[in-house]
């Protein structure tokens, strides 16, 4: 049997609750006591919401350790009592942490039921109760959960969620799908649930009927294709190919981590809408406003276009009129495997900028192109670009991937940087 509560212990409890710049001191003390921390916690709880949560939040989680049988009643009390959206503004965001804390203590104590669960999703909007779902297995719940979707704050714990009630999800989920798509519906949240949606069954692998991929492939936002062509298995098709680029150059970063990965699969078929999208430069986000494309989807687009025509001149060509000077430099120094056909074009480039980044990407070249032809650019006009001629001309020799002669270097070279030259020549005849 546990030692009665004394005012002693309630009035301190409250004193180390209060002490936010002592959060691990009351833990502990509290934690010490054991069942006679449940009154003074319950009595510090029944005091109402607080504009600051920190120590309310802390009575919730001490509560949710101590394993005594009046700690599930007091977490539903509190779950419970004084619902959110009767609260002022000033208290209702700490309110919410109280209550999400709430229903994770309810389930650590592994007395959260489905009541509780369901409270605490149509009621109160909370992640934890969200997540709670998954964790306990309530399919029952899952038409709630899905509609979750719609909302930036609970969208990734119903995600989540949808997750762990797999495969009973999958059916709500396609049902939503096909509501959502309703012209009447159009809405920029339904937007956002669509493209999470898809983005999900995508995920979790889930074929999905022809009829409704091909609905989502018509949809007004380019972001909604997309996120709809992650689902289609043809990934060759033009229409397929052309949504996930929409996807890959949009600012919806996870849509557009997803498009690019499945565009790694794509060869050429790529090319000629890559060019288009690039040379466009817009894209449309949820909301129907045109922007600028995402900077870092065209590097990782120009990237891609600068591999799958590596070994074509006049393909290259075009991709390097599409392109700002700036991308081009981009693009070139995340080329991991460049040929040497691609960057004796790209060392003629106008821009110096251009052809020092070609002369850096000569360095990835693999052995057996040697880049003898790099050292013309030991006489280039900028001094950036001959600095980075040598650098590489000297670690390619080092490395006897190549060898100079007096030929090989222009004579406009030797008049600049006589001593480089002759150091290069030595060390081509070094043994």
């Amino acid at each position: 049997m546990s030692d009665p509560t004394t005012p002693d212990d309630t009035a301190q409890v409250a004193a180390w609750l209060d002490d936010l710049a002592r959060r691990e001191m009351a833990i502990e003390a509290i934690a010490a006591l054991g069942s006679r921390a449940i009154d003074p916690l319950a009595s510090y709880l029944e005091h109402g919401p607080q504009p600051v949560s920190q120590s309310r939040v802390l009575a919730v989680e001490m509560l949710g350790r101590l394993h005594d049988a009046r700690v599930p009643k007091l977490l539903r009390k509190l779950l419970r009592a004084q619902p959110l959206h009767d609260l002022p503004p000033e208290l209702f965001e700490s309110e919410y942490r109280v209550k999400d804390a709430a229903i994770k203590a309810l389930v650590t104590q592994q007395n959260a039921t489905e009541n509780d669960v369901a409270w605490g999703i149509q009621s109160e909007r909370l992640p934890s109760a969200v997540r709670a779902a998954g964790t306990l297995g309530l399919a029952s719940l899952l038409p709630s959960i899905v509609g979750l979707l719609t909302d930036d704050v609970l969208a990734a714990p119903a995600e989540s969620a949808l997750q762990a009630l797999r495969p009973e999800s999958i059916r709500p989920l396609l049902a939503a799908i096909q509501a959502w798509l309703d012209p009447s519906q159009d809405t920029p949240r339904i937007r956002l649930a669509l493209i999470r949606a898809f983005r999900w069954l995508a995920a979790a692998n889930v074929t999905v009927t022809e009829n409704l991929t091909d609905q989502a492939l018509d949809h007004a936002s380019p972001m909604v294709q997309g996120a709809a062509a992650l689902v289609v298995r043809d990934r060759q098709a033009p229409s397929i190919v052309a949504a996930l680029l929409h996807g890959a150059l949009s600012k919806e970063p996870l849509l557009a981590f997803d498009c690019r990965d499945r565009l790694q699969e794509v060869e050429q078929p790529l090319v000629e809408p890559a060019l288009e999208a690039l040379h466009i430069d817009r894209e449309t986000d949820v909301y129907g406003n045109a922007h600028a494309s995402d900077i870092w989807g065209r590097y990782w687009l120009l990237t891609r276009l600068l591999q799958l025509t590596r070994h074509d001149a006049a393909s290259l060509y075009r991709v390097m009129a599409v392109v700002s000077e700036g991308e081009l430099v981009a693009g070139l120094h995340r080329w991991t495997s460049p040929s040497a056909i691609s960057l004796k074009a790209l060392l003629r480039h106008p821009d110096s900028h251009v052809r020092a980044a070609a002369a850096a990407a000569v360095e990835r070249l693999e052995p057996f192109e040697t880049g003898h032809w790099l050292a013309d650019r030991l006489g280039d006009r900028d001094r950036h670009v001959r600095r980075q001629a040598y650098a590489v001309l000297r670690h390619r020799i080092q490395a006897r991937h190549i060898r100079l002669s007096r030929a090989d270097i222009p004579l406009w070279a030797w008049c600049l940087h006589p001593l480089k030259c002759m150091h290069l020549l030595l060390l081509s005849r070094c043994p």
